[in-house]
This record gives structure tokens, sequence and C-alpha cells, in this order.
């Protein structure tokens, strides 16, 4: 299970704080100035939910546990590994923008700690802790949902061998 944890745990934490560094990247110098610093982190807000979400299925399509023989819809409940990836997660999410927010602002590690968790927004920073909370939780909200509606129906599968369109349709005549 740990050959599967950390891998997996970088591999959300990477998708998502990839496209959380993007979404800053324009948020700041754009969507800050013109709106406030609130209003810039809760319009990012629903943008930062669709990628988790996104991201927690590519990690959870890449278990393999067989989700019929080997676990009993109520022991899906308390599986352990979607729970430890997405806790894994959280944990090199904060010791990321932690560190980085000591390497920019060359304050000690107290004193980043402080700026992180108390120096926000009371409204956009409660909402911010909200989105870190479903962020550790979706891996396991994705499981539980893959294990109702079966393997096959929950994975976005395209088929590009079956599909013709007209153009190939049009050649072949």
């Amino acid at each position: 299970m740990l050959k599967q944890v950390l891998p997996l745990s970088i591999l959300y934490f990477t998708l998502v704080f990839l496209a959380g560094l993007v979404l800053d990247s324009v948020r700041l110098p754009y969507l800050q100035p013109l709106l406030g610093a609130r209003y810039a982190e809760l319009l990012e807000t629903p943008l930062m939910i669709f990628i988790i979400w996104h991201a927690a299925q590519i990690t959870v399509w890449n278990f393999d546990l067989d989700l019929g023989s080997t676990l009993k819809q109520s022991a899906r409940w308390w599986s352990p590994m979607p729970l430890t990836v997405g806790l894994l997660s959280l944990m090199w999410l904060l010791t990321a923008e932690v560190g980085i927010m000591t390497i920019l602002y060359d304050n000690w590690l107290w004193d980043a700690l402080k700026l992180y968790f108390l120096q926000r927004d009371l409204v956009a920073g409660s909402v911010s802790g909200f989105v870190l909370l479903a962020y550790a939780l979706m891996p396991w909200i994705v499981w539980l949902v893959r294990g109702q509606n079966g393997e096959d129906e929950a994975k976005l599968v395209l088929d590009f061998d079956s599909v013709r369109t007209e153009d190939e349709d049009y050649c072949t005549r």
C-alpha cells in the first residue's frame, strides 16, 4: 500500500499545486488590483474545487485495487488508502506553501506560519480552510462515488477507434 500511497499523493499534490500556481499567476497581477484580495480569492475558489475534483479522479483511477472482490461496500467507507493519499497530499501542500512564504518573505519558519494562518482575510481565509479540507477529503469522496457507480461508469474513456467522423467516412468513399 505504501508503494502506491506516496507516488499518488505526490501526483495529486503536483496536479493541484501547479494548477494553483497558474491560477495565482492570473489572480495576483490582474484580478487582485481590480477586485481586491478577498473577492479575487473567492472568485478563484470554484475553479480550484473543480481542479481538485478532477485531480482526485485522476489519482483514484491509478489505484491498483479491485473494487468488487477485495472490498465490500461497507468496508469501502473505511478504506485507509484514499484518506492517506489526501492527508499526505495536504501535508505536501502546506509544506510547500509555508516553505515558499519562508523563502519569499525572508522570515523564520515561525513567522511564515503566523503569516500563513493568522494574517488572512476572515472570509477568504475561512473559505480557503474549507477548500483545504475538501482537498484532503476529495480522494476519499471520489473513491466512494467510484464504488457506487462502478469503475466503467465513473471513468471518462474515449474510444477513438470506434468513433467515425464525417471526414473518415468521406475519405473512404
